[in-house]
Formats: structure tokens, sequence, C-alpha cells
């Protein structure tokens, strides 16, 4: 689904709302999608965008302070991450991708509960092929 790292980038970039002709945030971008990758069953590397998209959102935006005004609303940061990493929890488990440590997705269910989604590797044959 997400095996083309520049259909990737495009796609983050929109998820985002960032003009596609803006480079300006591509190498921040382009390092989330090689960090975050996954791969399936058959050894294919998945580029996970939402995760991408969430990660960009939570370490980019700045916190939003306002002393006062009425009727103004802002949009939480951690909502909008949160949000994104449900997107791309649906995607991860429907590839059956097999995750780097640290790029599962955690979530706490109403009851307070956490869970970790996302087969994550403890292989260290050098899998993910980084030096």
């Amino acid at each position: 689904m997400y095996t083309n790292k520049s259909f990737c980038l495009s796609r983050t970039k929109e998820i985002l709302g960032f003009s596609l002709d803006d480079i300006s945030r591509d190498l921040a971008l382009n390092e989330l999608l090689e960090i975050s990758r996954g791969l399936d069953k058959t050894g294919i590397v998945h580029y996970r965008p939402y995760y991408a998209a969430a990660k960009y959102v939570i370490t980019y935006t700045p916190e939003q302070k306002l002393e006062s005004a009425e009727g103004v609303k802002f949009r939480n940061p951690r909502e909008i991450y949160e949000n994104l990493l449900l997107m791309q929890q649906t995607i991860d488990l429907s590839l059956g991708l097999l995750l780097k440590p640290g790029t599962e997705i955690s979530t706490t269910s109403s009851k307070g509960r956490s869970r970790s989604y996302g087969i994550v590797s403890q292989n260290t044959s050098n899998t993910w092929g980084i030096k």
C-alpha cells in the first residue's frame, strides 16, 4: 500500500496540509518515514505516513498559549497526534507489519489499560538496513 517513499512523502504532506511544492520540511518528513518503516510478511518495506505525520505534529507544533480571548478555540496537537496514530494503527494491523522497537503504537483504553499494536521485531540481524 505505502511502498513508494516518494508517494508517502507526498501523502504525509497532504495529511499535514502542507503544499506538495514546499520542500522546506522534506528532510524531517523523510527521516520520520525512514525511521518508522515496517516490513510485511514477505519482507516488503512499507512506509507509515500517518505515523510520520503524527510524530511531526507532536515534535514540531509549538505549545499554544493564550492569556484570554472569548470564543477562541485551538486544535490540540495531542488530539491530532492520537487520531493520526489510530489511522496508522488500522493500516499496520491490516498489513500485519513487523515494526522496529519504539515505533509500535500504544493506546490507552477508556478504562486506563494500555495496549501496544504492531509486531515488534527483536531481530538483531540488521533486517532494517540500519548502519
